[in-house]
């Protein structure tokens, strides 16, 4: 690995970290939500993918994690912006807006890498971001009285059970 392309894992890895804080913190504000929940584990994945293959880089210099301070900044953003949603109503917004925005760069690390395996791995985490980002948009659409996760179907919708 380049400098250059350990700088972009690193970057991906923050905005990861940061996607998860900010899916927790939702999480704890919408507890009987669990898109949030799915959210944050989607992207703490792609935060150990990346941790994993920055692990393996020969360097020691590149294999350093996030430092304290770092973590405690982003996780005081990722509270704040919470608030700020909570308090706007737009919870599932600014979480799908996040993970869109972890998937672009996940696709962009994807286009620039060599590892044929490391670049399948990004590919099945990007189409997992980007099909939680559409279940957000989804939820966000949603009429506020029904369930918008898990809810089961209708018996009545089904045609073959009108017989």
């Amino acid at each position: 690995m380049m400098d250059m392309e350990v700088l972009r894992l690193r970057r991906l890895r923050r905005t990861a970290l940061l996607t998860r804080s900010l899916a927790h913190a939702l999480r704890t504000a919408f507890p009987l939500d669990t898109v949030f929940a799915r959210g944050a584990v989607a992207a703490w994945s792609v935060a150990r993918l990346i941790n994993g293959r920055l692990r393996a880089h020969p360097n020691l210099s590149c294999q350093r994690g996030p430092g304290a301070i770092q973590t405690l900044i982003d996780e005081s953003l990722a509270a704040v912006t919470a608030w700020v949603a909570v308090r706007q109503g737009r919870a599932r917004t600014v979480v799908a807006q996040q993970l869109n925005l972890l998937a672009r760069e996940l696709d962009d690390t994807r286009a620039l890498t060599w590892s044929a395996d490391f670049g399948d791995a990004l590919g099945r985490a990007q189409w997992q971001l980007l099909r939680l980002g559409q279940e957000f948009k989804e939820a966000e659409s949603a009429p506020r009285g029904e369930a918008i996760v898990g809810s089961p179907p209708n018996p009545t919708d089904w045609p073959y059970l009108a017989i």
